[in-house]
């Protein structure tokens, strides 16, 4: 079977670890700066976590044009096996910051797996059309989707449960760096996949570059249609993920064990999704898996919202898993990302096939620097609705009318993405 043959499982491997280990790296460091570091910073600690979210996605906005240049002219096996290896080094680095207790360290590492990532984005994507027969893209973009997601959550609650532990620093930095190293041993079975454009002159102005990838990467109509509704499933994701600390702290009035429980289904949900889009392979069924995931995005958010009025004996796991409203939400919230899964695996393997396999990596790039922008957005939306007095319920709310008024669209105009 395609999906079992040396030519994937590497590349799925590779993907794994790296954003294991991004989001472990990130989450130990929030952790660290609020809860053992905050009284002898120079700045409060919140403005620094905030301040490493956007140091992270900041990369994507500057390097995304380079990179997909780079992954269009060179060998995509080789600039992953770079890419890894310089991450070994990163993650070096990254231990004697967190052996030194020092920010400016740890954020510089921070800054440098995000160019890390945009720099890997366009390959893993752009790389699968050439390694993967047709009839197992979908399926191939279903694995790349749920390794994905499942390893952002595992890194996130690994990353945080660890680096305060006794000898905490020590087993993180150990872990990391072992993540590290495996990363780049899985990169280097990674069969070559020559540059479609070996003849492609670099270009390293980065603003120019960019906004002229933006154009190229959305001038097709359908494309372009492509990549908003990719981007919105990214916005979403952040924002359920983003909130669901103050979710559960607030609106559940439950402690640190649900939080991990519920990140965890969330993640499972959206492998379930992933998966299940890639099984059901019909092409000429992806317009339904589309609206199935847009409808199941509003209907479930906002059952989320409705459950999580009546959540008062929420406070331990073991309450939770007794309580009916506990398992209402669990079942809302796995339902909503098992729809988010279906919506966007269709869209990722639809974008694969419609774009020109000489420009395939830097429209990747492309939708990076546009999925970069929603999650900002997204970001800067929950902060602006929280000072106005929202809950993390309330911004689900709100986003599970958008997601409504993106299924109305959908039903509306049936944009043509294909």
């Amino acid at each position: 079977m395609g999906l079992a043959s040396k030519k994937f499982l590497p590349l799925l491997a590779t993907l794994f670890t790296g954003a294991l280990n991004d989001n472990f790296f990130k989450s130990a460091l929030v952790v660290l700066l609020t809860y053992r570091l905050a009284d002898e910073l120079p700045v409060r600690a919140d403005i620094l976590v905030t301040l490493a979210s956007g140091i992270f996605i900041l990369p994507f906005f500057l390097f995304s044009a380079v990179a997909g240049q780079l992954a269009d002219k060179c060998d995509k096996a080789m600039i992953a096996r770079r890419v890894k290896l310089v991450e070994i080094f990163l993650l070096m680095l990254g231990a004697a910051g967190f052996y030194l207790a020092q920010p400016i360290i740890l954020l510089t590492v921070l800054f440098g797996l995000g160019v890390h990532s945009a720099f890997f984005g366009p390959v893993k994507y752009a790389v699968l059309p050439q390694h993967i027969p047709s009839q197992y893209l979908l399926m191939a973009n279903g694995l790349v989707e749920a390794g994905t997601f499942i390893a952002i959550v595992l890194g996130t609650i690994l990353g945080g449960a660890l680096i305060l532990q006794p000898l905490g620093i020590v087993i993180v930095s150990s872990l990391m760096i072992a993540f590290a190293a495996a990363g780049y041993w899985c990169s280097r079975f990674i069969p070559p996949a020559p540059g479609q454009m070996p003849d492609l002159v670099i270009h390293y102005n980065i603003f120019t570059q960019s906004w002229q990838m933006l154009k190229n990467t959305c001038r097709d109509p359908a494309q372009r249609m492509l990549v908003l509704l990719i981007s919105w499933f990214w916005l979403v994701g952040a924002v359920y993920l983003g909130q669901m600390p103050n979710f559960v702290k607030i609106n559940l009035n439950a402690d640190e064990k649900v939080l991990t429980f519920l990140l965890a289904a969330f993640s499972l949900g959206i492998g379930i999704g992933s998966v299940a889009a890639g099984v059901w392979r019909r092409a000429d069924h992806e317009h339904v898996k589309m609206f199935l995931g847009a409808a199941g995005m509003f209907c479930f958010g906002l059952m989320v919202f409705f459950f999580a009025q009546n959540t008062q004996e929420i406070e331990t796991l073991s309450t939770f898993i007794e309580s009916i409203a506990g398992w209402q939400i669990f079942v809302c919230l796995m339902g909503l990302a098992v729809s988010a899964g279906l919506f966007v695996v269709p869209l990722y393997t639809q974008l694969q096939r419609a774009a020109d396999p000489a420009y395939i990596a830097r429209v990747i790039a492309g939708l990076n620097v546009v999925s970069a922008l929603f999650m900002v957005i997204g970001a800067l939306g929950s902060a602006f609705l929280l000072k106005s007095g929202l809950t993390a319920a309330g911004i689900y709310h709100v986003l599970a009318w958008a997601n409504g008024v993106l299924l109305l669209g959908l039903l509306v105009f049936r944009p043509r993405t294909e």
